[in-house]
């Protein structure tokens, strides 16, 4: 993971800061921006910065295979603490600075099978499920929808269409498979983790962001490949 981190790195430059607006134009210009939360920083992750093309590649065109080196989203750390922002949540305004902590990467949800990796050492276990569901608009929280199945994880659900019955108007994404790492300040491997082992960062808790319940492992352990 080590090797992950040097190539995401080498290829990000001064980007693993964002200082200001220029800064943010600039990591769009590397196909990563804050689409689906906005600025939300949740607490132990940070802000998220999706990269629309890559996501669509492994869900869509290569679903799958996972490419090390080139993640999902980047996670970046706002720095100002005592933002009233950044710790209520708020989706709409930039606090600079932020720096990067980790990534994660996505791929399509195959139940019984974790995805084909490549320049990526991570094992089967290592895999986690984000259930189905929307990024609500006005204030991207999380709002799950598992589907009805025997056992959590038996189904790969699509994704559901806003404003029909109780689904609210906004980012919709189904069933995923889900790993995160985070990086060690101190020269060591990125560790793998749901929330950053090595430093706190600010930001809404996942209670109230709606993910408590979104991430799970499946009642049936995927196969080796």
């Amino acid at each position: 993971m080590k090797q992950d981190e040097e190539t995401i790195t080498g290829w990000l430059g001064p980007l693993t800061r964002i200082e200001n607006p220029g800064d943010m134009t600039a990591l769009a210009g590397q196909g990563y921006m804050p689409i689906e939360q906005g600025m939300k920083s949740r607490e132990g992750h940070g802000v998220f910065f999706y990269h629309q093309a890559q996501l669509t590649r492994e869900l869509l065109v290569a679903p799958g295979i996972i490419t090390g080196g080139f993640p999902t989203v980047l996670l970046y750390a706002p720095e100002d603490w005592d933002s009233p922002q950044i710790n209520s949540g708020e989706p709409y305004q930039a606090v600079y600075p932020y720096h990067l902590v980790g990534w994660n990467y996505w791929a399509q949800y195959t139940p019984g099978f974790t995805p084909l990796t490549r320049g990526l050492c991570i094992n089967t276990n290592d895999w986690a499920v984000l259930d189905k569901g929307t990024f609500a608009l006005p204030w991207m929280e999380s709002y799950i929808t598992p589907p009805d199945e025997e056992w959590q994880g038996q189904r790969a659900p699509h994704p559901d269409l806003p404003m029909i019955g109780t689904n609210p108007m906004g980012d919709v994404h189904g069933r995923v498979w889900f790993v995160q790492m985070f990086m060690n300040p101190h020269g060591g491997p990125p560790k793998l983790a749901g929330v950053d082992p090595f430093e706190y960062i600010p930001g809404e808790p996942d209670d109230q962001a709606g993910f408590t319940d979104g991430f799970f492992k499946p009642e049936h352990p995927p196969s080796d490949h």
